[in-house]
């Protein structure tokens, strides 16, 4: 597990030190959707030069913070848009609560920093929402997100540190980013609907066939043809372990933003994989 851990560190860092293609405020490369087989009314797909960072859309205000075997955290902010500040408390230790005025709400936190945050979530509606971050368990880094309606406290879900968002009830999750190639693509995106994040895949087969620029450290396993079930070719052993920079490759076939079959310059192909976590 220590050295899975390493490697995840690894990765992450070289993805982000290579990768030219990460979005910025205001602007990013990616490219596509992620669509609920249950909904499928979900309209055009978003245009990922819309995104940027989840923490561009943190508002500029600082909850009081006190520590004594957890976190105790308060603070004053409208939140449901009436004009009237809502008094905001939340204790954050094995077991946290969030409270809203008179509501509230019990939650779980593996690994709580005392960090809650004012985000808009959607510029189209009144509300502010609340986002408290939890650490997780083994560097799983996500906001766990709230809203007050001024009637009911709401959980909305959670969405990882290294999200990106529109501003407009919409995210794309770093897993689902090809944070190493350039452009960036990804695979799928979150949709805020009836207080609850729904999932939309996005049709990749735009990308099949295109040559993009990989950097950063990987798992590479040569193979002729992609294989259907490409589990099991997957290692996690340290020889199985690549360093790319600025490599000129062609996606072949896309199993997830972290697991690809791509083919070299020189005509290598092979199974093209990256740790991300437990």
């Amino acid at each position: 597990m220590k050295m899975k851990r390493g490697i995840l560190i690894i990765c992450i860092v070289l993805s982000f030190l290579f990768v030219g293609c990460v979005p910025t405020e205001g602007n990013t490369e990616v490219e596509e959707t992620q669509v609920d087989p249950s909904n499928n009314d979900k309209g055009a797909d978003p245009d990922i030069k819309d995104f940027s960072w989840l923490r561009d859309y943190f508002k500029d205000y600082e909850f009081a913070v006190s520590s004594n075997n957890g976190y105790e955290v308060s603070g004053e902010y409208d939140l449901n848009g009436d004009g009237i500040n809502d008094k905001i408390k939340t204790s954050l230790s094995v077991n946290s609560y969030i409270e809203v005025n008179d509501k509230t709400l019990e939650f779980y936190t593996d690994n709580p920093t005392g960090e809650l945050k004012i985000i808009d979530l959607d510029s189209n509606d009144n509300y502010l929402e609340l986002a408290c971050f939890d650490d997780g368990p083994s560097g799983d880094p996500h906001y766990k997100l709230f809203r007050y309606n001024g009637e009911e406290l709401i959980a909305l879900g959670e969405i990882d540190s290294g999200a990106i968002m529109d501003g407009r009830g919409k995210y794309i999750s770093w897993f689902s980013m090809g944070v190493n190639f350039k452009p960036l693509f990804y695979t799928s995106w979150q949709e805020l609907v009836d207080n609850e994040f729904v999932s939309r895949d996005h049709d990749v087969s735009q990308y099949i066939g295109e040559t993009y620029e990989l950097s950063g450290s990987g798992f590479f396993v040569p193979l002729e043809e992609a294989p259907k079930n490409y589990h099991e070719y997957i290692s996690w052993e340290w020889e199985s372990m690549k360093d790319f920079e600025s490599i000129t490759v062609k996606i072949l076939e896309i199993y997830s933003a972290s697991q690809l079959f791509i083919e070299f310059e020189d005509g290598q192909k092979g199974l093209l994989y990256f740790w991300i976590g437990d």
